[in-house]
């Protein structure tokens, strides 16, 4: 089983992805903007998720 430590930076970086786009407007569509928002923490969230994870496995298989 993973250490919580691992999934914790993920969620301070989607968090981050959602102070950034803060800003964003697309369309003056406010359910569109929101969902563009969700798309892109999802994708950044497992970005860095799949990063992670590809670093602690070589660290463990040393």
């Amino acid at each position: 089983m993973k250490n919580y430590k691992d999934y914790l930076l993920p969620f301070f970086i989607a968090a981050a992805t959602l102070q950034v786009t803060d800003d964003l407007n697309i369309a003056n569509n406010w359910f569109l903007t929101e969902f563009i928002r969700l798309i892109l923490c999802f994708a950044v969230f497992f970005i860095v998720m799949f990063i992670i994870d590809m670093i602690f496995k070589e660290k463990h298989s040393e």
